[in-house]
C-alpha cells in the first residue's frame, strides 16, 4: 500500500454543499464494509444528511441508514452514526437513535409486552 503525504492546505470540493473544503473534511471513512477509495462529500454534509434522516426515524420505515457515497451501498450501522453524530457533539440526537433501535429490539421479542400506561414506557 502507497502512502501520499497531502499538502495541510489541500482542498477538495464537496459534490453535494460545492463548496471547497479542507482534505481533513473527507479523511474519516465511516464504515468498513464502504466500497469508495475516497469521500467526495464533506463531513458536514454527512452530518447534515444523518441528522435529518436520525430526526425522522420512525417505526415504520427501513432505518437502514446508508453511505451517501455514489456507487457504496454501505450501511452504517451503530458505532458509524454514533462516529458522524459526534462530529457536532449532538448527544441529544444519538440519545433518541440509541432509544429508537432499542426499541425496536425490544419489539422484536414476542414475549415482551409494553407497560399499558403512556407514562409509565417502560415494559416486560
Amino acid at each position: 500500500m502507497r502512502t501520499v503525504l497531502l499538502s495541510k492546505n489541500e482542498i477538495r470540493e464537496c459534490t453535494v454543499c460545492l463548496l471547497d473544503q479542507p482534505i481533513i473534511e473527507y479523511e474519516e471513512r465511516y464504515s468498513d464494509q464502504c466500497e469508495h477509495s475516497q469521500r467526495t462529500i464533506c463531513n458536514t454534509c454527512v452530518y447534515n444528511n444523518i441528522k435529518s434522516l436520525l430526526e425522522n426515524l420512525t417505526n415504520n420505515n427501513n432505518n437502514n441508514i446508508h453511505c451517501l457515497e455514489p456507487n457504496c451501498e454501505s450501511i452504517f450501522y451503530y458505532n458509524s452514526i454514533r462516529s458522524i453524530v459526534s462530529l457536532k457533539d449532538n448527544l441529544q440526537l444519538f440519545e433518541r437513535y440509541d432509544r429508537q433501535i432499542t426499541y425496536e429490539h425490544l419489539e422484536k421479542i414476542q414475549e415482551f409486552v409494553w407497560c399499558a400506561s403512556n407514562e409509565c414506557g417502560s415494559g416486560q
